[in-house]
């Protein structure tokens, strides 16, 4: 059972497969060893290690802090908002998260503020850059984890959009995917 739950859960983080335009996950493989730690490199769910394919779509696995869920597993953001997630292990190496923002006739576009921090260190901020959208586009942030890091540490990947809620403005996710270099 303590196998195949994480595998579960990964497949409900999206609903339609098809809507995330991947294969199911694999399941995840955790070695723990003699002295309680967790072989980092043995956990193999994101796909993302050394050796494995060089892009991970996890659109489908982040969560919402009050943005609005759409079609297929993208986010519209208002001022306030943020997503956030997957909480990913990866192997020591560097690394782009590749964000895919959009605007639409009820979504103008605006700043977004997007970065990649790791539950090590008191969530030690990796990389974080702002981004003016305006329209389609793929912004990509570099960042890299180191063997301290990649000891049980998780990747987690912030997309938000700072200011008021009056201060308007709307900004479309549609996606976001893991890159080793």
């Amino acid at each position: 059972m303590a196998r195949i739950l994480p595998y579960l859960l990964s497949v409900l983080a999206c609903a339609s497969l098809a809507a995330c335009g991947e294969q199911p996950p694999r399941p995840l493989r955790t070695v723990i060893l003699r002295d309680g730690r967790v072989d980092a490199n043995a956990l193999t769910a994101t796909g993302v290690a050394a050796g494995a394919a060089p892009a991970r779509d996890v659109s489908c696995a982040l969560r919402t802090g009050g943005a609005d869920k759409i079609a297929g597993c993208g986010f519209r953001l208002h001022p306030g908002q943020i997503v956030f997630g997957p909480y990913l292990p990866l192997a020591p190496g560097a690394y782009e998260a590749e964000f895919s923002f959009a605007t639409t006739p009820g979504c103008s576009g605006g700043k977004v503020l997007v970065d990649v921090v790791t539950s090590a260190n008191n969530f030690k901020k990796l990389a974080q850059q702002t981004l003016v959208v305006r329209g389609p586009q793929l912004s990509r942030v570099g960042f890299a984890v180191d063997r301290s890091l990649a000891d049980g540490a998780l990747m987690e990947f912030r997309t938000s959009f700072p200011g008021a809620a009056s201060a308007g403005g709307c900004v479309v996710l549609n996606g976001l995917k893991v890159l080793a270099k």
